[in-house]
């Protein structure tokens, strides 16, 4: 695909090059996310300013907050500033709050000065800059990276400030998902200190679109959601210890009973991202359609980075619209059963026992997270209405736990990652 043959050239370059005072880390490693939605998209001018700006504000600011949990705490879990999105904490906390010594590194707090004992590291911006530019001509792009592997060093100097201001041993990391630009960093350089490396599962991994969300992990352990995970991590190049334990944001939440079906005849549509929105514009449009010959209500989810006003045209004057306000398992109380494209949400709506259907597109069809699956797949309108007749038969629910099984793991989900984090030596 021609986005992640962008994405390997300049992962190459960056690789390559012997950047001041990132000796022991593939620079290039930590650019997957940044890389990918470019696909030799032209940047322009107001993005190198924004960027350039950026570095300077991250080197007297930051908004990492630092909290301490038990006397000796061993552990750090880090939820870092390539994230913007409180969900993705809320759930990333539900696993820290399990380890009682811990550091917690989180992002999104409010600006504190830093002082000028950072300053010391434009310098290395100008011999990045320099190192990098005759393979990377392209000023906006060069500054992009840059900025990112800046934004990266300068939060482990801050991390160091403080571990050395409390005299910490931190022996183990915990990263929300170590393919993102600044988790890559912290892990690879506690890899290098032979220290315990772990990273959790943040939305959508396959061996398709992206499998680089799986071959660029660096962490020893890699704990998923389902067995779906593992098996797609067999079609790649990963070569790290992955094991199941469930989604996090069903940590502390009870198992489910089987609901009665269809009760209601409400539809719940889930978008997916922006980068994937192409996938997005043939569902509305399907469901516009079917929507004039159905007595069904429909609810549309958007993903919480999406604008929904630029859809606008594509929803029915009927549908009921959800953006960001409001998260899947409260959306999910709404709906009988849901439809998704490339969202792994539905895992947590099969966690609730909300039946899902897998509307394919000629992208996802041939290219999509869920290329590999078989269960409720549909390409037409004939083929939905059968499905949901399907679901007012005896025959559904053997059909519906069996898929379950697949995209759940088994047991209570704070149980597992309990077990888990003492198995491998996070929790005592």
């Amino acid at each position: 695909m021609k986005d992640f043959v962008f994405v390997e050239k300049y992962r190459k370059i960056v690789n390559e090059a012997k950047l001041k005072g990132c000796e022991n880390i593939l620079c290039g490693d930590t650019l997957y996310y940044t890389l990918w939605p470019l696909n030799d998209n032209k940047l322009n001018l107001v993005q190198f300013l924004r960027n350039c700006s950026s570095i300077i504000k991250s080197t007297f600011f930051t908004r990492n907050e630092f909290v301490l949990n038990g006397k000796e705490p061993r552990t750090l879990f880090l939820f870092s500033s390539s994230y913007c999105r409180e969900d993705l904490k809320k759930n990333f906390m539900k696993a820290a709050n399990l380890v009682p010594n811990r550091l917690d590194m989180l992002s999104g707090g409010k600006r504190k000065f830093l002082g000028f004992g950072f300053i010391k590291y434009l310098f290395y911006v100008l011999s990045w800059n320099r190192t990098l530019k005759k393979q990377i001509p392209d000023l906006y792009l060069r500054f992009l990276i840059i900025y990112v592997i800046y934004v990266a060093f300068i939060d482990y100097k801050v991390y160091e400030k403080i571990s050395k201001q409390h005299n910490l041993s931190i022996t183990n990391l915990v990263s929300n998902c170590d393919t993102h630009a600044v988790d890559s960093f912290f892990t690879q350089k506690f890899n290098s200190e032979n220290l315990l490396t772990v990273t959790l599962q943040h939305g959508a991994v396959c061996s398709t679109f992206n499998r680089w969300a799986l071959e660029g992990i660096k962490s020893k352990y890699f704990i998923c959601n389902n067995q779906f995970t593992i098996d797609e991590a067999k079609n790649t190049s990963f070569d790290k210890i992955i094991i199941s334990a469930g989604n996090l944001s069903y940590i502390g939440i009870p198992q489910y009973s089987i609901p009665k079906f269809f009760k209601n005849k409400n539809i719940g549509i889930i978008l997916d991202g922006e980068i994937m929105r192409e996938n997005n514009y043939f569902v509305l449009k399907f469901f516009k359609k079917f929507f004039n010959n159905s007595d069904c209500g429909l609810f549309y989810k958007f993903h919480p980075t999406s604008k929904i006003e630029t859809y606008k045209d594509y929803l029915p004057n009927n549908s009921k619209i959800f953006g960001k306000e409001i998260n899947i398992l409260d959306f999910a109380k709404k709906i009988d059963l849901a439809i998704v494209c490339n969202s792994t949400v539905l895992f947590e709506l099969l966690q609730s026992y909300i039946p899902v259907f897998i509307i394919d597109t000629e992208k996802s069809k041939d290219f999509g997270i869920f290329k590999n699956t078989k269960y409720f797949r549909f390409s037409n309108e004939k083929e939905l209405i059968e499905y949901l007749k399907l679901v007012e038969t005896e025959e559904f629910l053997p059909m519906l736990k069996k898929m379950r099984n697949y995209f759940c793991t088994d047991g209570d989900t704070k149980e597992n990652y309990m077990k888990i984090f003492k198995k491998i030596g996070i929790l005592d």
